[in-house]
């Protein structure tokens, strides 16, 4: 509880002039003159949504200011109007997330019922906050070209971010973070101190310090990345704060599918395929889905739902070194260096081994486990024939993912959304042999991973002076990935009992060529990845809390928020 207090004391503390940070919504404030720029007080100004008819209305204060906190994005209409004057009208006003427009009115001495529409644009430069920060609208996120349409690469067109280092697994990049990267650096920070958050809810992955959810681009109304001097409510790292958003329904229906095609048709064939006279390996890979929006009750309540659909079939180069038909007969005498028996300490003659003396193990594992060589290869320095073994298995990949949203507005002053989101992904990765490379093959197996998140925001105006945010989410992300042979005991079969304890501990036992191990062209190794199974489970519960009060020309705020990891 005390954590809680001094967060509350921390965010009225710091508070600047104009109205804090907001994680959903926007804000629309300005100053009402007449024609000599003399201040008006006690004009009445509207603000209407254009895609939902949500009203919002405020009174200029004896400066002259007013100010709508916590508006939910996109299109308003600000019209103004006070007796003795004519009614002044503004259209077309985007308010993106997070974001302080000031509009600014200029009444003229006439009748209420004279109406002056005012066209425009609203400024670039952005004087309501010190914040640094850019918003990337609806427009750009449709329009810029995104290589697997990841949204974190939209992040590159702020000024000061750059791309993560590709590899980095607990920075958002490396190859146990294979669904996609999250990395980037924000003005020289680490990427690991990024903060995501999607619908005003955490959405970190505090493992490999990716994103919960990917949502779909299609789905994203917009989203904003401050890269600095951020108000208290965003300010758990030192890196970038990517803010984004999922859209929501209006009364006008609207809908959209979208079909993304890669495939092999002017691919080249890989040159050790050429050399083996094997055919070029398959690749198809899909991208689909589609958007639905619109009104369930008009003006009242709407829908968006989002699907997504991700398909991949690649067919795999995998060229290795495994022992020659000769040296599984025990017969070395293609290599330059003596095979010494161990029980006399005497070369073998002939540099061949009986067979009478191959351990059963070893034999069996030789005939079970390492197959035969397929291809021709090449010969190394010590007369070993290399990178005589190659495969064409088939990388697959299936993603599924949806995000489903419901406004509503009981009342005039109240307004709320919940969003359900879900995004499953499964791959099959095959190692360079039938039965593991111990590793070469970084994650080799059967990939899962499962998210899922939930949001839910009520927004209350009390009056013109007094408003209240209230949120509470769920992200939960479960990570499950298996070697090869997962789930059998091989060792037992090939006569290596006690390696598998249990499920855990199943897949071939390792078994490390030192000549490889050290960077030569010694044999494969066999087995399994040591790191798996892999099993990990995060469960995040966020309660936001936020109080906003407008006098004169300050609009204070205060809040606090529980996050259980």
């Amino acid at each position: 509880m005390k954590r809680v207090a001094l967060g509350l004391i921390i965010a009225v503390g710091l508070l600047p002039g104009s109205l804090a940070a907001q994680a959903v919504t926007g804000t629309i404030l300005g100053t009402v003159t007449d024609s000599t720029g003399a201040l008006i007080p006690g004009a009445t100004i509207t603000l209407t949504h254009a895609g939902t008819g949500l009203t919002r209305t405020v009174v200029s204060d004896a400066a002259g200011e007013y100010t709508a906190p916590s508006l939910p994005t996109g299109k308003y209409a600000v019209t103004a109007e006070l007796s003795g004057f004519k009614t002044v009208t503004q259209p077309d006003v985007d308010l993106g997330v997070d974001q302080r427009v000031r509009i600014n009115v200029r009444l003229e001495i006439g009748t209420v019922s004279e109406t002056i529409t005012i066209t425009g644009q609203s400024p670039l430069v952005q004087i309501s906050s010190s914040e640094l920060g850019t918003t990337v609208s609806e427009e750009q996120i449709k329009t810029l070209p995104l290589n697997g349409r990841n949204f974190v690469n939209l992040t590159r067109t702020v000024p000061g971010v750059v791309r993560g280092i590709p590899g980095a697994n607990i920075d958002g990049a490396g190859s146990l973070a294979w669904r996609a990267s999250a990395s980037f650096s924000a003005n020289g920070q680490r990427p690991r101190d990024n903060n995501y958050m999607l619908d005003g809810i955490d959405n970190n992955e505090t493992w490999l310090q990716t994103v919960v959810l990917f949502p779909s681009v299609d789905a994203l109304d917009e989203f904003k990345l401050q890269t600095s001097t951020y108000s208290a409510e965003f300010g758990r790292s030192l890196g970038g704060v990517v803010n984004l958003q999922i859209k929501s329904g209006s009364n006008a229906r609207h809908g959209s599918l979208f079909e993304f095609l890669r495939n092999d048709a002017f691919d080249a064939n890989n040159y050790f395929n050429n050399r083996a006279g094997r055919p070029k390996p398959d690749f198809s890979q899909h991208q689909f889905g589609g958007t639905s929006g619109g009104p369930i009750v008009k003006d009242k309540t709407f829908y968006f739902f989002d699907y997504q659909g991700y398909r991949v079939k690649q067919g795999a180069t995998y060229l290795s070194t495994v022992p020659s038909m000769k040296m599984r007969q025990g017969n070395f005498s293609e290599i330059n260096r003596l095979i010494y028996d161990p029980r006399t300490g005497q070369p073998f003659a002939g540099n061949v081994i009986p067979v009478s003396r191959f351990d059963s193990t070893a034999k069996n594992i030789l005939e079970q486990l390492i197959p035969e060589p397929n291809t021709a290869g090449a010969v190394s320095a010590s007369g070993q024939t290399i990178n005589n073994y190659l495969i064409n298995p088939t990388i697959q990949r299936q993603d599924n993912q949806i995000d489903l949203k419901v406004d509503h507005s009981p009342t005039s002053n109240n307004r709320f959304f919940t969003r359900y989101s879900f995004e499953k992904t499964h791959r099959v990765l095959p190692a360079t042999l039938p039965h593991g490379d111990a590793g070469f093959t970084f994650g080799a197996g059967d990939g899962n991973i499962k998210a899922q998140g939930l949001a839910f925001n009520d927004t209350h105006t009390f009056s013109s002076s007094w408003l209240n945010e209230f949120r509470a989410g769920w992200s939960s992300i479960k990570f499950l990935m298996t070697p090869v042979d997962y789930g059998s005991n091989i060792a037992q079969k090939v006569g290596i009992p006690g390696a598998n304890l249990g499920e855990t501990t199943s897949a071939m036992s390792q078994i490390i060529f030192t000549t490889t191990t050290g960077g030569g062209n010694g044999s494969r190794n066999l087995g399994s990845n040591s790191n798996q199974p892999l099993i990990t489970n995060q469960n995040d519960f966020q309660i936001f809390d936020n109080v906003t009060h407008v006098t004169g020309r300050h609009a204070m705020k205060a809040g606090g928020s529980i996050t259980h990891r």
